[in-house]
């Protein structure tokens, strides 16, 4: 027997289909593909990577691979796309790919197909995917991912073209799938339907992303969001950010399209420790400075958004629309979006703590001070110099420390260690927090006596950030 449930509008949704549900077509007519997008393909390469395809790696008693060409990586799609999920397998991508030379065709080209397995970015990056498929549903670096993971991996110069639920890295990130540290730049992305996002489309059923972004143009008809386009029984996204332009009809959203689906008691669908700094436009209605639409099982939590709000019927500077929600602790730039905080109500008006701030207030240490809500680890951090002085996210202020010389006059040695590491400074050192590479910090406490014991480390390459006054020195090390 089929599982269904019932939307507002009386369509019908059918689980095995795994796809988010569409709002309702309160306005009918499509946007055409953006003409930016209608150009560039013209002028785009029109031969297929499953063409030039290669499968030679492939061993089926084999579970773990790494890729080093943008054609192996091509045969795992191919290899996919003809049955086989990869379920139990992990694949690592062992080299920066650039796939310009060819159209690209998802990993996973549709629910009938899903990719199932692990995979491993390394910290590698992927560039010039260039996707085709005006009438594609499940488009994306990855289509279809049903209870596998993807990490560590960043997509850079993604144009896709396409109808449905579609994002740069992943279109539909479903049923217990995962994603860390993943990042898309310079994305365009134009879709004739709904259910798009820079970085997944839709995320869906005990799913989840954190420590990621995604950065450039999202454009289609309805739930659409700067990072995903719509969120669907019990998902988390935490610490991610999302930076550009999100355009639409209706239900827009700069950081999320829709929340939708409420399947009972915990089934929520939680955004904690996010920000958005994109401008978003409706043509017709319903579009927040955050969110498009969350309904009653939307949780929000220390979260803020910067961007300019189109002023259609029912625009706010957090959301368009809502049914109820949970919100705790948000913060929109008023200064940007001159509206109240929700545009309309579907249901009895509510209060929220939501509060809008100009501008110099948002770039102020004391938001990022709000945000981290007097806990004992910060998340949020305060640099002028850094995200145009809108507080950041505490991955992003450990890589862009990772990569910066020290300032701090300290020494730390050595480089690779067994169980203790030493610090020689001239400045009181007060504090410590260790981190892997992909930002998630994995211990932290008060430097006593110079030295630090990181025995209960697993082995691996970590970043060291040391608090000098005030100023923060990095230090990567290994643990053997």
């Amino acid at each position: 027997m089929l599982a269904a449930f019932a939307v507002s509008t009386g369509s019908v949704v059918f689980a095995q289909n795994i796809k988010a549900p569409n709002e309702g077509e309160k306005v009918t007519f499509l946007t055409p593909v953006s003409p930016g997008n209608q150009e560039f393909f013209q002028k785009a390469p029109t031969t297929l990577w499953q063409d030039n395809a290669d499968e030679s790696w492939y061993n089926g008693t084999a579970t773990e691979f790494t890729l080093t060409t943008a054609a192996q990586v091509a045969g795992l799609a191919k290899i996919v796309n003809a049955g086989n999920n990869f379920a139990g397998k992990t694949v690592t991508i062992g080299a920066d790919l650039d796939f310009g030379v060819h159209l690209w065709m998802p990993i996973g080209k549709s629910y009938q197909f899903p990719f199932s397995g692990i995979i491993k970015g390394n910290n590698k990056k992927v560039s010039n995917i260039f996707i085709n498929l005006p009438d594609g549903d499940f488009v994306g670096f990855v289509g279809q991912m049903f209870n596998g993971s993807i990490e560590n991996l960043t997509a850079e110069n993604v144009t896709i073209s396409a109808k449905d639920t579609t994002g740069s890295i992943v279109g539909n990130l479903s049923t217990n799938s995962i994603m860390n540290n993943c990042h898309a730049k310079n994305v365009n992305i134009s879709v004739t339907g709904y259910n798009a996002g820079g970085l997944v489309g839709g995320l869906l059923t005990n799913s989840s992303i954190s420590n990621s972004s995604a950065e450039g143009s999202v454009t289609g008809v309805n739930q659409i969001g700067g990072l995903v386009g719509t969120l669907w029984d019990k998902t988390n996204i935490t610490k991610s950010y999302s930076k550009g332009i999100v355009s639409g009809q209706y239900i827009v959203g700069g950081f999320a399209g829709f929340s939708t689906m409420a399947f009972g008691p915990g089934r929520d669908n939680v955004i904690t420790d996010s920000y958005t700094r994109s401008d978003v436009f409706a043509s017709s209605e319903r579009v927040g400075g955050f969110y498009g639409g969350p309904q009653a099982n939307a949780i929000t939590k220390n979260v803020y958004s910067t961007g300019t709000v189109s002023n259609v019927t029912a625009s706010g500077g957090f959301a368009g629309f809502t049914q109820f929600m949970t919100v705790e602790n948000v913060y929109s730039d008023y200064t940007n979006a001159p509206l109240d905080a929700v545009g309309m109500f579907e249901g009895p008006p509510a209060t929220y703590d939501i509060t809008g701030k100009t501008t110099a207030e948002m770039k102020s240490q004391q938001l990022a001070d709000l945000l981290n809500a007097s806990r004992p680890t910060a998340v949020w951090y305060y640099d002028a110099s850094k995200n145009d002085g809108y507080p950041i996210l505490d991955f992003e202020e450990l890589l862009s420390a990772s990569n910066t010389a020290s300032a701090a006059k300290v020494t730390v040695y050595p480089t690779v260690v067994t169980d203790l590491i030493y610090v020689d400074s001239k400045e009181k050192t007060s504090s410590y927090r260790i981190a892997d590479f992909s930002g998630r910090i994995v211990k932290s406490g008060i430097l006593t006596g110079g030295k630090i014991n990181l025995s209960d480390l697993s082995k691996g390459n970590y970043i060291l950030l040391l608090q000098t006054g005030n100023q923060t020195s990095a230090h990567k090390f290994i643990r053997k």
